[in-house]
């Protein structure tokens, strides 16, 4: 809960208009234009993580920042006097930014107050969000309209981590609720991953921690051996298995095949069972690939009988080549895209 408080600090954060008017043409990556009564001798700007940008410089009314990396996160703007902050009760200003040669106009007046910002919608986008918030809040909102704003925000902003602070609400609203996460996943699993894997807004790791903790319940679900046969698949118990999720088509999973029918000994000397699972439809084009490359190892296809859409939902196959790792408990120990961060995981090499 204090981590849905702290987010929720981070995103309500008072600005007030959004007029576009360029203010001149000489600009640096961030312009501030800044008036105040108070005696403030410098200004420092951070990064939320405080890893990338670390910016002070002495206070002027207009201060240009030249950043080191593209302005894409939640910043931190200080100001100093005789090496102590001032201006704000919070001890600083936190401010999402996007864009480029972004320009900042506002007044301190004991904390920041925003008059526009141009070159930056992140900002506008996260003030409509708080507008609607507090009106839905304030209306006595079911969790359902709770979602769907929150989801719709998110994906507006895929594009910049403002997306990742309100996907930390909707986790905290639907962290009991297997069926949302797994909604919130599906967006986030199509999130550019520089984005998606923030360090300072763990959300995508902890919807994975969470579904991960529910079992995978193969036998539910219809397969077809080599065969042609309708089979199920009873897992084991005390057993670990590595799933390896493919097609025919999916040129990786092909290539992926080759250095994995050399190295399925490693697997074995580690405990751990290969079963590989196609979503081919066409018994005969899936078949003939196995026999063809003289690939023995258990496989599966996936009953075309079957409704695809729950089966991904259940073992969030999402992209392929897909390889999952199963501890005994039939729960997702590991999941990846890459057979060799498969390897690197069970510290087994070739």
């Amino acid at each position: 809960m204090n981590k849905i408080l702290l987010v929720a600090c981070f995103i309500l954060v008072v600005g007030c208009k959004s007029d576009q008017e360029p203010v001149e043409e000489n600009l640096s990556d961030l312009n501030l234009y800044l008036s105040t009564d108070e005696d403030i001798d410098s200004v420092l700007i951070t990064d939320i993580y405080r890893n990338r940008e670390n910016h002070k410089v002495a206070f002027n009314d207009t201060l240009r920042f030249k950043f080191k990396d593209s302005i894409n996160d939640l910043y931190n703007i200080q100001f100093i006097k005789d090496g102590k902050i001032v201006s704000s009760p919070m001890g600083h200003f936190q401010i999402w930014l996007k864009g480029e040669k972004i320009q900042l106009k506002g007044t301190i007046d004991k904390k920041l107050i925003i008059d526009t910002i141009i070159g930056s919608q992140v900002h506008y986008a996260r003030e409509e969000y708080n507008r609607e918030s507090r009106k839905i809040y304030k209306d006595g909102a079911s969790l359902e309209v709770k979602n769907e704003l929150t989801l719709r925000t998110i994906k507006s902003n895929m594009d910049n981590p403002f997306s990742l602070a309100v996907a930390d609400i909707y986790y905290g609203l639907n962290q009991n609720n297997p069926e949302n996460l797994y909604v919130l996943y599906e967006i986030m699993s199509k999130q550019d991953k520089t984005i998606r894997d923030h360090e300072f807004f763990r959300v995508w790791e902890r919807v994975n921690s969470s579904l991960n903790n529910i079992p995978i319940d193969f036998e539910k679900y219809s397969f077809r051996d080599i065969e042609n046969k309708p089979v199920k698949i009873n897992l084991k118990t005390g057993k670990k298995y590595l799933i390896d999720a493919w097609f025919v088509n999916c040129p990786p999973c092909i290539e992926d095949h080759k250095t994995f029918s050399k190295e399925l000994k490693l697997f074995d000397s580690a405990g751990i069972d290969v079963i590989g699972l196609s979503v081919d439809q066409k018994h005969e084009v899936w078949n003939e690939y196995l026999e063809k490359n003289g690939y023995n190892w258990t496989n599966y296809r996936v009953d075309e009988n079957e409704t695809m859409e729950e089966i991904n939902k259940d073992l969030r196959l999402g992209s392929f080549p897909n390889y999952m790792l199963l501890n005994t408990e039939r729960k997702i120990e590991f999941s990846t895209n890459s057979y060799e961060e498969i390897k690197e995981y069970l510290e087994i090499n070739s």
